[in-house]
């Protein structure tokens, strides 16, 4: 197996489709690191990274309480690293995907291929240096004459 997944990643049910399918795409050495995330768990992962660069927060930061850590979010980015405000992630939503690796190029030319075989489809795709990993927002997998939505869409006719 070329990928391995953090055991602590969280996942909903379809996911493991998307890692199936891209798994031929991969390099070896891909690890999954990040797929679904509640609004708390985003906001842990925002302190995580505030307290890694230094910042020092007044009070202890809660998700009802968005003045206490939206300073944090902003002081992260400025230090060019990429996340989503809690109640706002791609990750939240189900279709956000971190990939890490030794080889990001690779890993982000592998996510290609798999988008150009069809096998997947991306709303998008950022190469974070800062994080060490390529995050992929796949809307859909394809499975022979299968195709799989990861979040609800709409045709209008």
């Amino acid at each position: 197996m070329s990928v391995t997944i953090n055991p602590t990643v969280k996942m909903l049910p379809l996911q493991d489709q998307v890692i199936a399918a891209l798994e031929a795409y991969l390099p070896n050495g891909t690890a999954v690191t990040s797929v679904y995330r509640s609004a708390e768990d985003q906001l842990k992962t925002l302190i995580r990274f505030a307290n890694k660069n230094g910042y020092k927060f007044e009070n202890a930061p809660t998700l009802s309480d968005r003045g206490s850590w939206s300073p944090a979010l902003a002081y992260v980015k400025k230090k060019g690293i990429k996340i989503a405000a809690p109640g706002s992630s791609q990750h939240e939503k189900g279709i956000a995907f971190d990939l890490s690796g030794p080889d990001l190029k690779a890993i982000h030319e592998g996510v290609n291929a798999a988008i150009s075989d069809g096998v997947i489809s991306v709303r998008k795709i950022i190469h974070e240096v800062a994080n060490h990993c390529v995050h992929v927002e796949v809307t859909s997998v394809s499975y022979g004459n299968n195709i799989t939505f990861l979040q609800p869409f709409e045709i209008n006719l």
